[in-house]
């Protein structure tokens, strides 16, 4: 499992350069559910059981989500 991080961890990477300028509900929501389906595909592609994420600005949290088994 340990090998599956550092390409999780540069999907979550490139999410944080979402940019600063406000984005339409519609393109946020494209970006987000492209997203998912990478760290889907990389869990899968990796047989990690279960990952989550979390997205935040400043202190706030924006959205989070788990895929896979918890346990």
């Amino acid at each position: 499992m340990i090998h599956a991080l550092p390409p999780l961890l540069a999907i979550l990477l490139s999410a944080s350069q979402l940019p600063a300028i406000q984005e339409s509900a519609t393109d946020l929501d494209l970006r987000l559910k492209a997203l998912c389906a990478e760290l889907e595909e990389k869990r899968k592609e990796f047989n990690v059981p279960g990952v989550g994420y979390a997205l935040f600005r400043g202190d706030e949290v924006l959205l989070t989500k788990g895929f896979g088994m918890a346990d």
